[in-house]
């Protein structure tokens, strides 16, 4: 039986002063200092943290999310950036604005016990939602049926990380997440639903049937979503969110020493996003890179492996990292990843070639504005700027 968690949120708008924030710690060591290599611009942040979310709004007005609270905002194009202080000390891996309002989803280390004994015990989900632009931003406070505070949790009790989400309309948010302990058996994943814009929630996708956590999710259309995550899992919806289903593993032809060979992909998928409502790329671990021209067709071999590091033959590609990708349109795109690579494709994604990042940082998120000017934030505070 599919189990359901109906919880309430009520927003508080808190001012921008800032109680306990790791983010600012950061101000006590060497400032990044901003520098052009290249193409690149990197930019001055002053975090060190590892920035993982990032919401372009204009090319002058970028939005960044990370580890320890940070959300930092620059409305010239990176010359400056600021800190958006919040109260909370959260990991946020994604931001995003829709019209005046945003969202930033993430998880928030808590303990207990007291002196020695006091020790991590889970990560605890958060929300933040801004209805001004991003000015003041309210944490959600959770409340449970009684109008007793509450935290999320899964049906299981066992606390969750949210990886991303996508508001598909006016009142339709979906959430996704979960756990991975590396230990088998204890891991699972969690898809999260709100038809009233965030108000109330409930979990489509909890632990009894997600094995593994969900890292990526993304609609080719108002009804037709994907979510992804560890092991080469990946659920769909046809609803736009209220009903999800596990597909099987994708598999791909592929020719080994002159032998045709099934391969069946139990990657690390990390990000999904479609380019159109027909046309989709997966990347994850294994220097994975999917891409799917039919995606309506309900086949484990709708995908094709569309990267080989065998074309790469001076290149140590055979167990890439790829965290993340963007397209500016059917054709031009870039995927980014740990140790600094950085692959852009000009044909859909028939070929590819390096982008020199010159850094060996990992990357964690791409913007294209066009096809030569770009926004890449990683690892350690990183914001760079390219263009061309």
């Amino acid at each position: 039986m599919k189990k359901t968690i109906n919880i309430a949120i009520i927003l508080l708008i808190l001012p921008l002063v800032l109680l306990t924030n790791s983010c600012l710690e950061s101000d006590k060591g060497n400032p990044i200092k901003p520098k052009t290599v290249g193409s690149w611009t990197f930019q001055q942040t002053w975090v060190t943290y590892d920035i993982k979310g990032l919401y372009v709004k204009s090319s002058d007005v970028i939005w960044v999310s990370g580890n320890g609270g940070c959300i930092l905002k620059t409305s010239n194009g990176g010359v400056v950036w600021e800190r958006v202080n919040v109260s909370v000390n959260s990991n946020f891996p994604s931001i995003s604005f829709y019209g005046t309002g945003a969202w930033v989803f993430g998880c928030v280390s808590v303990k207990q016990g007291t002196g020695e004994d006091k020790t991590k015990v889970a990560d605890v989900s958060n929300i933040l939602r801004s209805v001004d632009d991003g000015f003041s931003w309210g944490q959600a406070i959770r409340v449970n049926k009684e109008g007793e505070r509450d935290i999320w949790s899964s049906v299981s009790g066992t606390t969750f990380c949210f990886g991303e989400y996508k508001k598909i309309n006016d009142n339709v948010i979906c959430a996704v997440g979960g756990k991975n302990f590396g230990v088998e058996g204890s891991n699972f994943g969690i898809i999260m639903y709100s038809e009233d814009d965030g108000y109330q929630w409930e979990a489509k996708v909890t632990d009894g049937e997600a094995y593994n956590k969900f890292n990526g999710i993304d609609f080719a259309t108002d009804n037709l979503g994907f979510a992804v995550g560890h092991n080469g899992m990946i659920f769909k919806t046809l609803d736009a969110g209220k009903n999800w289903d596990e597909q099987p593993l994708i598999e791909y032809e592929k020719t080994i020493d002159g032998t045709p060979t099934t391969i069946t992909v139990e990657a690390k998928f990390n990000k999904i996003h479609f380019v159109n409502s027909t046309t989709g790329f997966i990347v994850g671990d294994g220097s994975t890179i999917l891409k799917t021209n039919d995606i309506i067709a309900d086949s484990a071999q709708a995908w094709v492996s569309v990267f080989d590091p065998a074309d790469f033959p001076d290149e140590d590609f055979a167990n890439l990292e790829f965290n993340n990708f963007h397209f500016v349109n059917d054709n031009t795109g870039w995927v980014v990843g740990n140790n600094g690579i950085i692959l852009r494709t000009d044909n859909g994604g028939s070929s590819w070639t390096v982008v020199d990042s010159y850094t060996q940082v990992d990357l964690n998120n791409v913007h294209l504005l066009d096809a030569n000017n770009a926004f890449v934030v990683g690892a350690g505070g990183t914001i760079m700027r390219y263009r061309q």
